[in-house]
């Protein structure tokens, strides 16, 4: 029995001047043509790349791959097809250009230089952190991931993957109490530890539109002037840690540990019918969830130590089969049992029964 996530997460994007953020890093980039604008989004730093090329362009693409971060640009120019990748390696963030029309192009950042195909151009962005989505969610779309389309559906069973996926590229950040009074992502939190069903869905989306913008990009005011939050003024605001905290509000929906007890889709949005998580994390160990008809319907767990817990699934659940291996017929517990786990095993939990 195994549970896994055939889709692939890349973000699409055909329009001139989209933003996206370099993951790792403080910074985001506006992507243009002929011109990179990399922005801080902690400070007032920022630089410009440009790139001399004849135009008119036709066919922009831009892509980024939600597994490593990776940024992908191409176009057609009078000269020919040219193509390059923003990318982190060795605490670098740099460019790589994989197809030029001519043997090179000249590129300037404080000066002009030329670059040759496949030749690497470090960038001044400090890389802060290396880790790369380990954790996956799916909620049961297919639809094409182009970043227009997205905002326009304003779905999220859509988004929400891949405001997951992004917020695992960052570390925690400490920062004070929330600048706002009636703060919408604490008000997200405790709609969901009070298991406000109905609510929760209504208050990512209001997240989402005040807190983000472009390619899932966080800020702390909304720029837009949707007149959802009011304006702050705050030289210390870092709008990562909104990004971040996401990730933590995220998993408290497929599951919640309270001493040794363990909750599985405690707060499930009611649109959330059918979907899929890997590798959700806990001190105790990992697990994969599968639901459908917004009910468990597979579980794998990989306790990190010998552990003894009560597990508690939803209400609706009276009794289930546990494997410790798949060629076993298993045994049958209630709902809610104590059960005992050891270490580096992996346990198969499946018929899950009304």
């Amino acid at each position: 029995m195994q549970i896994r996530i055939k889709q692939k997460f890349n973000i699409i994007s055909h329009k001139i001047g989209t933003k996206f953020l370099i993951v790792n890093s403080s910074y985001f980039v506006q992507i243009f043509p002929g011109q990179l604008h990399f922005k801080d989004l902690n400070s007032n730093k920022s630089f410009k790349v440009f790139l001399d090329f004849i135009g008119p362009i036709k066919k922009f693409t831009i892509f980024q791959n939600l597994q490593n971060g990776n940024l992908k640009v191409s176009f057609h120019s009078e000269e020919g097809f040219l193509s390059y990748k923003i990318f982190n390696e060795n605490n670098t963030c740099s460019i790589q250009f994989e197809r030029l029309p001519l043997d090179e192009i000249s590129v300037k950042i404080d000066k002009a230089k030329k670059i040759k195909e496949k030749e690497i151009l470090n960038l001044p962005i400090k890389i802060s952190y290396t880790k790369k989505p380990e954790e996956f969610l799916f909620l049961g779309i297919h639809k094409k991931q182009d970043l227009a389309l997205i905002h326009k559906r304003e779905n999220l069973t859509e988004f929400l993957p891949f405001l997951f996926l992004y917020s695992q590229f960052f570390k925690d950040i400490q920062t004070k109490k929330c600048l706002r009074d009636n703060c919408l992502v604490r008000d997200l939190a405790e709609k969901i530890q009070n298991k406000k069903r109905s609510e929760i869905e209504d208050q990512f989306i209001k997240v989402y539109k005040a807190h983000f913008f472009d390619c899932f990009i966080p800020r702390v005011n909304d720029e837009d002037f949707q007149n959802i939050i009011p304006i702050v003024v705050e030289k210390e605001a870092y709008p990562l840690h909104i990004l971040r905290k996401l990730f933590y509000i995220i998993k408290s929906i497929l599951i919640n540990q309270k001493l040794d007890e363990i909750s599985f889709l405690p707060s499930l949005p009611i649109t959330f019918h059918s979907g899929k998580a890997l590798n959700i994390t806990l001190p105790i160990g990992s697990f994969d969830i599968e639901w459908s008809k917004k009910l468990i319907k597979k579980l794998i767990f990989r306790p990190k130590k010998d552990v003894k817990l009560k597990f508690c699934f939803q209400s609706k659940i009276n009794d289930y089969r546990l494997r410790r291996f798949l060629k076993e017929k298993g045994k049958f517990f209630k709902n809610k049992d104590f059960l005992s786990f050891e270490k580096n095993k992996t346990y198969y939990f499946d018929k899950f029964q009304k």
